[in-house]
């Protein structure tokens, strides 16, 4: 049977999916067959689209991924009570991927102000596929003591030292860039040259292994160059007109640098993956960066806002600079805005950019703990129970391969027409209602409920006239009449126990 490993983020900007993809590239080394869930869809965009995750594996490699669950569907549930029929959803997708797998690595919600609901659902969606907990978290600016006390405020959300399915904790951007509320922020401020908001901390990864109440699994250093986003993205970002695309699909940008100064207090800037951004009116910065490019210099881009036109003759001088690859845009909008256009575009890794992707895997691969990735393979320790949505799913899957016909008697009863269009819509059962057709489908459309595929309806009053011969047969030695069998089977529950009788149905449900 897989084991079931869920990564279970602890807040917002932990870096869920560069430590899912890490832990995925750590498996593969160790020749771990793995499947990936992604139980929930949760797009930064907030759309019904794929997650990064899932797209990013789906781009990258051939690891089998189950479709998640989209949002709105989710909150739909939730909003209708409807938690047990998502746990039931969620068991059904994560059975898709699982048949050759050793380990099934399931990444939980991320916590966020629109979606509060996600630490309750992912700890219910952890206990229904008796999941290995694993938490996800960033230093922020925490001491190792303020940590501590983390760790162990989250343990307790999850059931406190009693879950021993609580396996340890993965701590993501050890001495990150943080602001004065220890965030890491997603967005390019954090690579403007001329930002002094986030403070470094230098913590000892050693203190965090000894302080930490629970085993550290990955220690994972923050990395500037992974953040390092390819030319074309920008471009795309701001609706940029190119022109010329050198290596912009494979540059990546790893600073940006705003060329209000004059010439020569700007060189120092001219530099290997920065982004230059310039007036379109000013030549010196653009002849400058054109030779920068033609002496080796790999700028990552060079930026001219304002929509001004470049004059065809220095265009001309910058030939030689372009058959070195240098990718340049050019914006309608003016440096301002254009500044605050750049401040909204996410650093969140594109699926296509298989180079970053690649680069990513191996760096957080590399600070997982290789003792606990080689454990995976060998059997749990754990005891495998059945959750509830879990042996729910058991007797579901058991239904739709029986495909049995069962009769409802109180067909006009509206639990039981709610009840017959559930079973029909998930499988379960094929489902006969006993019961005047018009007066069941008032009760339908009252209820919500359509009575699609999968139900049928049957009048009593014109079936039951086909039964009276059997049911005397079958009680002639108690005296039984005509008369009073057609008197017994005014009984739907009687009618429908001759049909089972006959073989007409598998079972009855009154």
């Amino acid at each position: 049977m897989s084991r079931t490993i869920m990564l279970i983020p602890t807040g917002t900007n932990v870096g869920l999916t560069s430590v899912s993809l890490g832990v995925i590239r750590a498996m593969e080394q160790k020749g771990v067959r793995l499947s990936v869930f992604k139980p929930i869809a949760q797009p930064q965009s907030g759309e019904d689209t794929l997650d990064t995750t899932t797209r990013i594996i789906r781009a990258n490699s051939t690891i089998p991924s189950a479709e998640p669950l989209a949002m709105s569907y989710v909150e739909s549930l939730l909003v209708s009570n409807q938690q047990d029929v998502l746990m039931e959803k969620i068991i059904a997708r994560y059975h898709e991927n699982t048949h050759e797998a050793e380990v099934v690595l399931v990444e939980g919600l991320v916590p966020t102000h629109k979606h509060q609901f996600a630490t309750a659902l992912n700890y219910e969606i952890a206990r229904t596929l008796n999941a290995e907990i694993v938490f996800v978290l960033s230093l922020g600016n925490d001491s190792p003591d303020q940590l501590k006390e983390r760790i162990e405020l989250v343990r307790s959300s999850f059931g406190g030292s009693k879950n021993k399915n609580i396996t340890g904790v993965i701590i993501n951007k050890l001495n990150a860039p943080v602001d004065e509320q220890g965030r890491t922020r997603l967005d390019l401020s954090d690579i403007f040259d001329d930002s002094n908001k986030a403070s470094v901390a230098n913590v000892d990864p050693s203190l965090l292994f000894k302080n930490s109440p629970l085993p550290v699994l990955g220690c994972v250093p923050w990395n500037f160059d992974l953040i390092a986003t390819r030319a074309i993205d920008m471009a795309y970002h701001l609706g940029a007109t190119i022109i010329h695309e050198g290596e912009i699909q494979t540059r990546h940008v790893k600073s940006v640098t705003f060329c209000a100064h004059s010439l020569p207090n700007m060189l120092e800037h001219f530099r290997p993956g920065s982004l230059l951004v310039t007036s379109a009116d000013r030549p010196d910065i653009l002849v400058a960066a054109c030779l920068a490019a033609m002496n080796g210099v790999e700028i990552g881009a060079v930026l001219l806002t304002g929509g001004y036109d470049i004059d065809p003759r220095i265009q001309k001088l910058c030939e030689r600079a372009f058959q070195t690859g240098l990718p340049m845009f050019t914006v309608q909008t003016n440096t301002w805005q254009t500044s605050l256009s750049l401040q909204s575009f996410s650093l969140e890794v594109p699926a296509d950019d298989h180079s970053r992707v690649e680069k990513l895997q191996n760096y957080v691969a590399g600070h997982i703990d290789n003792a606990w990735i080689e454990s995976l393979s060998a059997s749990s320790e754990h005891p495998r129970r059945l959750s509830p949505p879990a042996f729910r799913y058991q007797l579901t899957e058991l239904a739709r391969q029986a495909d049995k016909r069962i009769v409802l008697p109180e067909g006009d009863e509206p639990r039981t027409v709610k009840a017959a269009s559930i079973c029909a819509e998930r499988g379960i059962s094929h489902c006969v209602l006993l019961g005047n057709p018009d007066e069941i489908q008032r009760v339908a459309a009252v209820q919500g409920v359509t009575l699609g595929n999968g139900i049928e309806i049957i009048d009593p009053e014109v079936a039951r006239e086909k039964y009276i011969a059997r049911l005397v047969e079958l009680r002639k030695s108690k005296g039984m009449t005509e008369v009073v069998a057609r008197e017994q089977l005014e009984d739907n529950v009687v009618l429908g126990t001759l049909m089972l009788e006959q073989g007409e149905v598998d079972g009855l449900v009154s």
